[in-house]
């Protein structure tokens, strides 16, 4: 099975799917920038709470909306199934529309996805 991570910044994974099966396109990850909404875990650090273990928000239904309201996320699949995951997608949203993204292998762990030499395109180029 494969997966996509996406990260208002949203991280998306798109994880390796059985030969039958289409892959999977999950969000993952979700960093809003507006006050911790009344019912919401409160703020995620965003580079603690990729890196460590354990989900936030989980429970609560307006965590995975792509929209910046009080809902900070994360899904604790991503912690054991990093290696079924085949592109990381990061995105970032505005109104909930998607502004830019960034795509990426996913490396040898959630913690190194992120390194320019993963860098597989998007509409956010980077610069040499």
């Amino acid at each position: 099975m494969t997966t996509r991570i996406a990260a208002a910044a949203a991280a998306f994974v798109l994880a390796a799917a059985p030969a039958f099966a289409l892959p999977v396109e999950r969000l993952v990850f979700k960093v809003a920038d507006s006050t911790p909404a009344p019912t919401s875990a409160g703020f995620i650090d965003a580079w603690q709470g990729w890196i460590n273990p354990g989900g936030f928000n989980e429970g609560a239904a307006q965590a995975t909306s792509l929209t910046n309201n009080g809902f900070d996320y994360k899904d604790s699949w991503v912690d054991s199934n990093w290696g079924v995951v085949d592109q990381v997608r990061v995105s970032m949203y505005s109104g909930g529309v998607e502004q830019r993204f960034m795509l990426f292998n996913p490396g040898a762990t959630p913690a190194d996805f992120f390194d320019r030499a993963n860098y597989a395109g998007g509409s956010y180029p980077l610069a040499n």
